[in-house]
């Protein structure tokens, strides 16, 4: 019988490797096992929704026949912006219209235009309309005085008001943030009734979550204030009973644990896109808001 000689390096090598391997298996199953429990799950995909540079919020409301989708990209950091696309249409039996709008606001200043005005319905004349001149101009609401400032930074804030908190704050104030979510009793959630869906081949965990109105909208108010927007005077908590709350389901996504959508009130706001920040041109060559109301008056 031959003898065989042992490479006790090569050996030792070895050894290393699948004890490395079988470390980090174990470490994987315990973390989705224990760690990734449905609670954790909720509470990650809150801090993942308190840092995130941007994020683009998708809302549809109407039937077929009158149907509106609002699509709005939400940039932090240094250039605050919110631009959304709203499409509407509405549909009879004899007449079909579209109507899509692009609005920009910052802290500061808001603007719209439309991208398209289109209809089959004639003017009493028997002529089509015309709104070659009204589309894709840009208008800029007065922002010239301490009030309509003020004015575009609060439909700025309001835009952003939701279920859930968004935004990219410091390390400490989110830590803040969520423990008084946490803590202080904003959502009671019904972790044994979570149940999976599958959506286009990605799984989601679907919770169903009591917000408890006046000690979420305190955290809302603290997050606005940490973000760097300031104070939204409209959102007190004052104004709301220690009993009001909002009944809502939470979609988190199971691969990364982000928040997916929020359903509430016979609404659902559909979320994604977290992270990708694309730059939002601010328009520089733009008519008044009066003027644009006299453009779409002389069209129709």
């Amino acid at each position: 019988m031959p003898h065989v000689k042992f490479n006790y390096k090569k050996l030792a090598i070895f050894a290393s490797i699948a004890s490395v391997i079988l470390l980090s298996v174990s470490s994987y199953l315990g973390y989705t096992r224990l760690y990734m429990k449905p609670e954790r799950r909720f509470w990650s995909a809150i801090s993942n929704s308190l840092a995130t540079t941007s994020v683009v919020k998708e809302t549809r409301t109407g039937g077929s026949g009158n149907l509106t989708v609002e699509k709005t990209r939400y940039t932090y950091g240094v250039q605050a912006a919110a631009r959304k696309i709203s499409d509407a249409s509405i549909k009879s039996a004899t007449v079909e219209s579209n109507v899509t709008t692009e609005v920009i606001n910052t802290p500061t200043d808001e603007f719209v235009r439309y991208l398209n005005i289109a209809t089959n319905e004639k003017k009493q004349d028997g002529t089509t309309y015309d709104f070659s001149d009204v589309q894709k101009v840009w208008a800029r609401q007065p922002s010239d005085t301490q009030e309509t400032t003020e004015k575009s930074k609060q439909s700025f804030i309001q835009s952003q008001v939701t279920l859930v908190p968004f935004g990219d704050v410091s390390p400490a104030a989110r830590k803040d943030i969520l423990s008084q979510l946490r803590k202080g009793g904003a959502y009671k959630v019904n972790y044994d009734a979570v149940t999976t869906k599958v959506i286009d081949g990605q799984e989601y965990y679907n919770f169903i979550v009591a917000v408890q109105t006046k000690k979420y909208v305190s955290a809302l108010q603290k997050h606005f204030i940490a973000i760097g927007y300031g104070e939204f005077a409209p959102l007190n908590s004052d104004n709301y009973s220690e009993g009001a709350k909002v009944n809502a389901q939470f979609l988190i996504k199971k691969s990364d644990n982000s928040l997916a959508g929020i359903t509430f009130n016979n609404l659902t706001e559909s979320y994604s896109n977290y992270g990708i920040t694309k730059k939002t041109d601010i328009p520089t060559d733009y008519i008044t808001l009066d003027d644009l109301q006299k453009r779409l008056e002389k069209a129709q």
